[in-house]
């Protein structure tokens, strides 16, 4: 990748070319749930004290129900900002109504609107929201095994923070599923933008494993 490239369009690629020789050597498990897959590097003892964070639950604990099936010992956490998606985590586990995003107030953001994975429909509403690190705070975690995100737009100001060195000295975050969707002016991110955040991540502690072919979002 150079800045002379789209990297939207070459990202997948690139990734799966960097990663291929490391995926061969450990064993990904790839859980499903209603519209996408999640993969994972499970740890070697599978009766470790683990904690689970969904950003963005959108009434799909499918994946978070299958690790809860898979670990002994493992504490669930989410957030999202209405109570009819996010009502289906609380049997596994701590829920906050609250959207992720840049600042700690009301942000408008890309809503699920319907239950079908295959046809979903988004509308634009405004939510409550709160940073990322001040999540954190709430749910008093600073080491987090797995986190999920799946936020529509908002991952655009969440995912620097997580490359931050500063945050990443204060925060552990083992292994990150999450949806990215491309450089969309109706989430406000230009291609100049998408591409600095890409290139942001080279700096960070993340290797990517998997990227695989989508439209205007990839996982």
């Amino acid at each position: 990748l150079n800045e002379t490239n789209s990297v939207w369009e070459k990202l997948g690629g690139v990734v799966e070319k960097c990663g291929i020789n490391l995926r061969k050597s450990i064993k990904l498990q790839r859980l499903a749930n209603k519209g996408d897959a999640k993969i994972f590097i499970y740890p070697v003892a599978m009766n470790d004290s683990l904690v689970s964070v969904t950003l963005g639950i959108g009434g799909d604990v499918k994946v978070e129900k299958q690790l809860n099936a898979t670990f002994t010992n493992i504490d669930f956490f989410g957030a999202d900002p209405f109570e009819a998606t996010a009502g289906v985590f609380r049997a596994l586990g701590n829920v906050y109504l609250t959207g992720i995003g840049p600042i700690d107030g009301q942000i408008n953001s890309s809503i699920l609107t319907n239950d079908d994975p295959q046809k979903p429909i988004y509308n634009t509403k405004t939510i409550a929201s709160i940073t990322f690190k001040n999540y954190l705070n709430k749910i008093k975690q600073n080491f987090i095994d797995f986190l999920l995100i799946d936020i529509e737009g908002p991952e655009y100001w969440v995912l620097p923070k997580i490359f931050d060195e500063e945050m990443r000295n204060e925060y552990t975050i083992c292994q990150l599923n999450i949806e990215i969707h491309g450089p969309l002016e109706s989430y406000g991110v230009t291609t100049k933008q998408f591409d600095a955040l890409i290139f942001s991540s080279l700096d960070s502690s993340f290797l990517p494993l998997s990227l695989p072919a989508g439209g205007t979002h990839r996982n």
